[in-house]
């Protein structure tokens, strides 16, 4: 079965490299790979135009940045593949992901996903939080799915593809369409993508008034299908993006059984962020 990788690319030859090969290198055959290069001023072309002489890989040219979701769609637009997923070019599936995603999808489910292992440079994370079973109703309250997923091509071109009106949460926005339309997703529990961040202050997510901005956006598209309490609870991501700290008063609104890992975690963070410090050290993997 054909699985097709999307990919876009703006500015990042040197991590686009990395990010191709690690396609490349899955364990998983037949794979169609689509980087739409979205404007890129860098020798990013060149870095394509070898990949596409030397491995095949399908490449698409904006002539000028039109933005990751309007490449995103470019390329869902084109995707011979069955079976669909993303990566971003700054960074790399473990050579067994996509194989495992595929062994585990099932039509009955939305997509399904992976955890990811967060390369923060002087240290790697596994976030292996949310697995399992994912309903509409758990991606209301926020993003357990994450930043990638694998589902049917047909399914992604059916709801539109991802919103380029939306400045931030476009991962998060078309996951919860794909659950209200086609089901629960599923979230397996080995981590295969590794999220690279150590420079993170260069990604175009990075921007709080701009995040803020489409919290706003985001809420009001989703609103009718979420209940007070989900509303409530997804302000977590506004004390998250705009640093602010959460007083008692707000602890106690937003938490709720679905987030509350989340909320205590932000409240230790700001109020106790050296006994934070001390359970992240216990907790989470290093290498």
């Amino acid at each position: 079965m054909l699985v097709t990788v999307y990919m876009p690319t703006h500015n990042r030859a040197k991590m686009l490299e990395t990010a191709i090969n690690s396609v490349l290198a899955q364990s998983y055959q037949p794979i169609e790979l689509i980087v739409v290069n979205d404007g890129s001023q860098d020798n990013t072309a060149e870095v394509l135009r070898r990949y596409e002489k030397e491995h095949g890989i399908t490449v698409i040219t904006n002539e000028n940045a039109k933005g990751a979701c309007f490449s995103r769609n470019l390329a869902i637009n084109v995707a011979r593949g069955e079976l669909i997923t993303g990566l971003d070019d700054d960074d790399e599936f473990l050579p067994h992901h996509i194989a495992q995603l595929v062994a585990h999808f099932d039509e009955k489910y939305a997509f399904v996903t992976s955890p990811v292992i967060e390369n923060q440079g002087t240290r790697t994370i596994e976030r292996t939080l949310d697995t399992g079973v994912i309903t509409l109703d758990d991606m209301l309250f926020y993003n357990k799915a994450g930043n990638q997923v694998l589902t049917l091509t047909e399914r992604l071109k059916a709801i539109g593809g991802f919103d380029e009106n939306l400045p931030a949460f476009q991962d998060y926005d078309i996951w919860l369409r794909l659950c209200e339309q086609f089901g629960d997703g599923l979230k397996l529990s080995e981590p295969t993508y590794q999220l690279n961040t150590a420079h993170e202050l260069n990604r175009i997510s990075s921007s709080s008034q701009k995040r803020l901005d489409a919290l706003d956006v985001f809420t009001a598209k989703h609103q009718h299908l979420m209940s007070p309490k989900q509303q409530k609870a997804l302000q977590f991501l506004r004390f998250h993006i705009s640093g602010e700290r959460l007083s008692i008063n707000d602890f106690f609104t937003i938490i709720s059984s679905k987030n509350y890992k989340r909320v205590i975690s932000l409240f230790l963070k700001q109020r106790l962020p050296w006994l934070k410090t001390a359970i992240d050290y216990f907790r989470y993997k290093k290498s």
